[in-house]
């Protein structure tokens, strides 16, 4: 069947559609595929669901027979049976094929420097590659064939412009790995479309596609019943936006435009909807145009002295610019602190959400998301902040606090072991270097030694 591809408008309207979609009558054993764009998206839309679909009617808290995946099984999908559970060029077993070739050759020093070692390095350049085959097909396929080129576009998809001489180092490695692999990359195989129908699919809140992932969604719509529900904050530009779309051209992005200031469009929300207009615009080139779902109960009518918080949402709705002024001091929606350095930032964070939850007795901790350009850097100040007791030493009651997102070696240690293992070859031997590796705790715990023993060593 066609695919069909709808915009909502914010998250929370995708919630009614999933449940509408599962709720259909299906084979008892056919599991139906909700792809999400992340895990946070997961973790949130898996528990309403479970709330809506419960067994018994009521809120069970249980999803169950519901496969919530993201947007690179669709890939896989198509991909013939014995790669499905096995792809070399799957993540994982490709960050060991890109530390072989980083390890083949000496050519990559500078790379190895800029992501901190070897191991991290490779992880970076495989999740870079992996987003390569999924958002940049065209170019991965040119570089298959030896070329180190950008993405062809539609202007002249048969010269598509050379890579920067600054890119070209990731070209070798992937060139090095493909050699040493035997298998495809995932954009130069054949779909495997003949084969048997992969199921329901549901594509729920994504933002972008790119012209791989269309292509996807088409071979499976083929296949069986696939919708698509993005999100599109503001019907306003949607509609603008039509007008100035780029002609079209089936199977090739059309040629990506500088970012220009909207008359009459406020200049942030343009910067924020920036991917927004170019995936509209990329299935305009597509052939596709998605109808914007209305939602069945709009919003109240805000006045036009509302609170901050309220003006803003607006203004990303319209895209209209905001006029200026008429705000009250009593207006807390938005708040702004400004602290200098990263620790303070985390204590006044701190505090501001202690008294966030004391002023809104309805305020959950899983409600509240702290979002960080640089969490790998904030990461210890946060975790040292929130370890503290509320309410003096003896309350024995702290504000729970996951950090998401960190490197492989914060979160496995013996992930930040082997990075420690894999410089010492690299490096002069040095007495910290050397130490760094024999008093790991993974190495302690195994030769069952203590901080005594650790202790001599320093001495030594």
């Amino acid at each position: 069947m066609p695919l069909t591809i709808r915009y909502v408008s914010c998250l929370e309207e995708v919630v009614e559609p999933t449940v509408e979609f599962l709720a259909r009558d299906r084979d008892l054993f056919a599991m139906p595929r909700i792809v999400v764009p992340n895990a946070g998206t997961r973790a949130w839309l898996s528990a309403r669901l479970a709330i809506r679909l419960g067994a018994s009617g009521v809120a069970d808290g249980v999803l169950a027979a519901v496969d919530v995946c993201f947007p690179t099984a669709l890939g896989r999908l198509l991909e013939p049976e014995e790669l499905r559970d096995h792809d070399p060029w799957a993540v994982e077993p490709l960050t060991f094929a890109v530390l072989a070739a980083l390890d083949r050759s000496r050519d990559h020093a500078d790379i190895v420097a800029r992501f901190g070692g070897p191991l991290l390095a490779a992880r970076a350049l495989a999740e870079r590659f992996d987003d390569y085959h999924v958002r940049r097909p065209g170019m991965i396929r040119q570089w298959a064939k030896g070329r180190a080129t950008q993405s062809p576009t539609a202007d002249d998809p048969a010269h598509p412009p050379p890579l920067p001489e600054a890119a070209r180092g990731q070209w070798r490695i992937w060139k090095a790995v493909r050699d040493a692999v035997a298998t495809p990359a995932p954009p130069c195989r054949t779909p495997a479309t003949a084969g048997a129908s992969a199921g329901d699919i549901l594509v729920a809140g994504l933002e972008h596609l790119s012209c791989q992932q269309i292509g996807w969604l088409e071979a499976l719509g083929e296949r069986g019943d696939v919708r698509v529900l993005l999100v599109h904050p503001s019907a306003a530009l949607r509609e603008r936006w039509a007008a100035t779309a780029p002609a079209p051209s089936p199977g090739h992005a059309p040629l990506r435009q500088e970012h220009a200031r909207e008359a009459g469009v406020d200049p942030l929300v343009s910067t924020w909807l920036r991917g927004t207009r170019e995936t509209q615009w990329l299935l305009a080139a597509q052939g596709i145009t998605p109808r914007h779902d209305v939602p069945r109960e709009p919003p109240a009518t805000v006045p036009a002295t509302g609170t901050l918080l309220d003006r803003l949402r607006r203004t990303v709705t319209s895209g209209a610019a905001a006029a200026a002024g008429g705000f009250s001091a009593d207006d807390v929606s938005v708040r702004i602190h400004r602290c200098h350095g990263l620790g303070r930032q985390a204590e006044a964070l701190h505090d501001a959400l202690l008294h966030a939850f004391r002023e809104l007795p309805d305020l959950e901790p899983h409600e509240v998301a702290i979002v960080s350009p640089c969490i790998a850097e904030v990461a210890p100040h946060l975790d040292a902040v929130f370890a503290r007791a509320v309410g003096g030493p003896d309350a024995g009651m702290h504000l729970p606090l996951v950090v998401a997102d960190r490197g492989i070696r914060e979160l496995s240690a013996g992930a930040a072991l082997l990075t420690e293992l894999l410089a010492l070859p690299r490096s002069r031997y040095s007495v910290d270097g050397v130490l760094a590796v024999a008093a790991h705790p993974l190495v302690l715990a195994h030769f069952d030694l203590d901080d005594e023993a650790t202790a001599v060593w320093d001495r030594c």
